[in-house]
């Protein structure tokens, strides 16, 4: 690309933690190679900023560097241009809990979106700052919205000066500059070698145009975007279900169930392509069951039932051994490699299928996969 020729305002956004030289050093090495930002937003902790502030400010290693770089760059530590992360209702001091990790994720999320949803900017991500999380979240967020023009990069400089022990620590080359190591040896500031890395990152944003066309989700949401639209795009096996023979069909494979797992089973998968959401209570999978059990219990063979004495206790379905029996259905089709979508547990206290309605087929009327002709359950 031809920085000249666009015209586009050209934003480095940066990740920080306790080092900020990886900001003057992106700068730097954007500069030397023709492309310089003419805007850095910075993001990071309220740990982080108090570094920044004292080692970029109060130091005047910024000041030096803006004397010593041709362009004029739009940096502060104001709101606009300083993004410190959240932790609830404060700023966050660190990213190591999930709470804080998905609130991050969300984050950085939202600024990007401020860059990659107007025309006349384009981006430059770097995720050399902060803990390896916060790069993963920062790479992983280019991923769902960055565009064709926009980089996502790393920058590298040659030891001993990427050393935080170095005297004075390294930020960007300044020839004569004297650099001391831990072990008494000296080194000429203007030696060092910046290297920017681009990294080539999927752009999923187009994958999700058109989700996109109206107020989007947090972090965890544009993943579940994502990742149903990849799915929609592959070629999806099919879930067969035929209660005659108590068989499941996955894609080529088939296999038997026990009669209460395969109940349990039927009564999910048909749910499902009713496109019902799932059952999030013990309670609605128990009210839920007893309401199909009474639905099917005529239109099945008799001699499946006797198999359900451990479901049952005077006459009434027990919800402890309901909850129990999911867990062992979900165990045995793991065993089989069963895809994670056709498990029949969503997470912790969620049961339901992760298909979508086509993807299930219920054949009641025919009495063997080959024979039955039926699409939907016909009771």
């Amino acid at each position: 690309m031809n920085s000249k020729e666009d015209k586009r305002t050209h934003v480095l956004i940066s990740l920080c933690g306790m080092s900020p030289a990886v900001i003057t050093e992106t700068v730097f090495a954007l500069t030397e190679s023709g492309d310089p930002p003419e805007q850095v937003i910075v993001i990071t902790t309220s740990a982080g900023a108090v570094g920044l502030r004292e080692k970029l400010w109060n130091s005047g290693v910024w000041t030096t560097l803006m004397r010593r770089l041709p362009y004029k760059i739009d940096f502060s530590l104001n709101q606009k241009h300083l993004r410190l992360l959240p932790d609830g209702d404060r700023d966050a001091a660190d990213v190591v809990h999930s709470p804080t990790v998905e609130n991050a994720a969300s984050f950085i999320l939202d600024v990007l979106r401020q860059y990659t949803e107007n025309p006349d900017t384009r981006i430059t991500f770097s995720i050399a700052g902060g803990r390896k999380t916060m790069s993963a979240l920062g790479a992983l967020c280019m991923s769902l919205l960055g565009r064709h023009d926009d980089r996502l990069c790393h920058i590298l400089v040659n030891p001993p000066f990427d050393d935080p022990m170095l005297n004075p620590v390294f930020y960007f080359p300044q020839p004569g500059r004297i650099h001391t190591d831990r072990n008494g040896n000296v080194y000429d500031s203007g030696t060092a070698e910046l290297t920017l890395s681009d990294l080539p990152f999927v752009q999923c944003r187009y994958l999700l145009a058109n989700e996109l066309g109206r107020l989007p989700g947090d972090y965890v949401r544009m993943v579940e975007l994502a990742n149903r639209t990849v799915t929609r795009l592959k070629p999806s096996e099919k879930l067969e279900l035929v209660p005659a023979q108590l068989t499941v069909r996955i894609g080529n494979g088939a296999f038997r169930l026990q009669f209460r797992q395969f109940l349990l089973y039927w009564m999910l998968a048909e749910r499902r392509s009713r496109g019902l959401d799932h059952l999030y209570h013990r309670k609605d999978l128990y009210e839920e069951f007893v309401g199909f059990v009474e639905h099917v219990q005529k239109k099945v063979p008799q001699r499946y039932w006797y198999s359900c004495s451990a479901l049952q206790e005077n006459d009434k379905i027990r919800e402890d051994t309901l909850n129990k029996r999911v867990s062992d259905l979900a165990a045995v089709l793991k065993k089989r490699n069963v895809p994670e979508s056709f498990l029949p547990t969503r997470g912790r206290g969620i049961y339901g299928l992760g298909l979508e309605p086509g993807q299930i087929h219920i054949r009641t009327s025919g009495g063997s996969p080959e024979s039955g002709s039926a699409d939907r359950t016909e009771l």
